[in-house]
């Protein structure tokens, strides 16, 4: 199921989403225990990075990979219940894109 502009209520409770974030494009694949969104920030890249990097861990995630360049990271999560990924990009002048994605274990 494709959604846009809300949270899909298969995104864990716990997973830290500021309030200053824009929720884009959804996909809810039940099948596969698939989630993915698309969040905009009003931030760059490396804001998004440490925001993540200090607030997943917070939130009982695991960071298992964090890595990538001024313009593009990548950040592997984990806690009992999924696996995750988010996907920083920079979207021009003082805006970051994530593409985060939650596999159910």
């Amino acid at each position: 199921m494709f959604g846009r502009g809300s949270v899909p209520e298969t995104v864990p409770l716990s997973f830290p989403i500021p309030d200053e974030a824009v929720v884009g494009a959804t996909l809810v694949d039940a099948d596969r225990g698939l989630t993915e969104l698309i969040l905009t920030f009003p931030a760059g890249t490396a804001a998004v990075v440490d925001y993540y990097e200090e607030n997943l861990p917070l939130r009982g995630y695991q960071i298992t990979d964090s890595r990538g360049t001024e313009t593009a990271w990548r950040l592997d999560f984990s806690d009992d219940v999924v696996d995750g990924v988010v996907s920083v990009q920079t979207g021009g002048s003082g805006v970051a894109a994530a593409a985060v994605q939650f596999t159910e274990r």
